[in-house]
């Protein structure tokens, strides 16, 4: 007989002579931590580009090795940490084997929005419109979501008079905030054209021109790249607007209000700025839906700009076939006389059009306890059990799988599948995605690889 038939047997006896069933109670876990010994679910929403290398990093989360969980399919306890702690727990891994999932992507902005209007610390917390400055309480998301996705810069945090212009910032952001930005990663923002238009070197003045409709074809003499001589053909430059949710839109959007500068200038309302023939923004990162309603001819004069990690991580979404079924290849291009690269975003730091991507958890959740300097290795604070202790001990192995635990610095996990500890996993991952991981200098004050900021 096996042995769960046999403890089923046994737990049947102790049942009909009165005494409690002995059965896993979840206990065990170790101690300082979020963790509880229960596997506990979260969801993530928000950014399309940082969708894909969630997901994959997510996966590893989940499949990280912990404690010896109950297996006995009769026992009400099935899946849990078994209680006493077997002596084959991984204490430096998932130890509750907690998953996290991520939702369908619906912009940057929606998923911190949304995690605004789910937030129940510090009291009230407004976003003010970049555009109209009105101040309005985050939207809901389907499904609920507990974690951001964002592609784009933090987003204070306000109070103020929802459906007015009535607000202010929440105060110093040390002790006056709601939401931590976990800067994992570094991304480009790419410039991309079409057909033959390759190898152009955009400077931040010739994008002024062109997005505020100064400049309308691409052969005009003002623009740098034809100069002392033209070198672009003769063509209307088509410019397309972009789903403005998007951290990625909000990434161009915002360097381009720098370069003006004007803190109110909105791409997708400019004059020469189009929709899709549907009459809606395209969605970020692919371009299929822009080249297919245009002729081959037409669609070499659109430039559009998108995550460059992702396109060049998959190409697929980077080069599109026109209306008349013609294959369009997109190309990305220089942005002041600096090509993207892995180097140039990271560690080069050159690249100008770079961003940050961030996991976004409510300070009640995840919060900066310590960071990491030449003396303290960092810790993480946060929820102590259930969902809010498992996003806590996730961003913790996000950011350092190295993570503390009872005041110590423990050995690094090493994942079952290919023997690879987590710390050299996490940075294949992003490699894997074209991305760049956060240089030294980000580090400082924040969490093993995480800049940390809140708001």
């Amino acid at each position: 007989m096996k042995l769960w038939k046999l403890a089923t047997v046994a737990t049947a006896v102790a049942i009909l002579a009165g005494a409690a069933p002995a059965f896993a109670d979840g206990g065990g876990a170790p101690a300082g931590t979020g963790w509880d010994g229960n596997p506990d679910t979260f969801t993530l929403g928000g950014s399309d580009s940082l969708y894909p290398v969630a997901q994959v990093i997510n996966g590893q989360f989940n499949a990280m090795p912990g404690c010896i969980t109950d297996i006995n399919p009769e026992d009400p306890n099935l899946a849990q940490c078994l209680n006493p702690p077997d002596a084959r727990n991984v204490n430096n891994g998932n130890y509750d084997h907690d998953a996290a999932f991520d939702a369908f992507p619906a912009g940057s902005t929606a998923g911190v929005q949304a995690l605004v209007a789910s937030s129940d610390a510090g009291g009230q917390c407004l976003i003010k419109d970049s555009v109209t400055g009105v101040y309005f309480a985050g939207h809901s998301y389907s499904p609920p979501i507990d974690v951001a996705r964002s592609s784009s810069g933090a987003t204070a945090c306000n109070t103020g008079t929802a459906g007015t212009t009535t607000g202010a910032g929440r105060g110093d952001n040390v002790t006056h905030y709601q939401l931590t930005y976990w800067q994992f990663a570094r991304d480009g923002v790419g410039l991309i054209s079409f057909g033959s238009r390759s190898g152009i070197n955009f400077t931040s003045a010739d994008l002024v021109k062109i997005y505020k409709c100064q400049v309308t074809d691409w052969s005009d003499a003002t623009l740098s790249f034809n100069q002392p001589s033209v070198t672009q053909a003769a063509g209307t430059i088509k410019l397309y607007g972009m789903n403005p949710s998007s951290g990625t839109y909000a990434s161009l959007r915002d360097a381009l209000r720098a370069a003006i500068p004007d803190s109110t200038f909105d791409i997708d309302s400019q004059a020469c700025v189009q929709k899709l023939a549907d009459g809606t923004y395209p969605f970020e990162n692919d371009v299929k839906p822009l080249i297919k309603e245009n002729t081959a001819a037409d669609a070499s004069n659109i430039l559009w700009w998108s995550s460059w990690g992702e396109l060049t991580t998959y190409p697929f979404k980077r080069n599109g076939t026109s209306s008349d079924s013609l294959a369009v290849p997109g190309s990305f291009n220089k942005y002041n006389g600096v090509a993207p690269t892995t180097f140039t975003i990271g560690t080069g730091n050159s690249y100008g059009l770079k961003r940050y991507f961030s996991f976004v958890t409510k300070k009640t959740d995840a919060d900066l306890a310590q960071a990491s300097d030449s003396t303290h290795f960092g810790s993480v604070s946060g929820g102590t059990s259930g969902k809010t202790g498992a996003i806590r001990q996730w961003i913790s192995t996000v950011c350092s799988p190295q993570f503390q635990l009872g005041g110590t610095t423990n050995a690094l996990a090493t994942n079952p599948y290919n023997g690879l500890d987590y710390y050299t996993q996490f940075s294949a991952d992003l490699s894997n995605f074209s991305l760049a991981v956060t240089t030294t200098a980000d580090r400082v004050g924040g969490f093993g690889r995480c800049k940390v900021i809140n708001t």
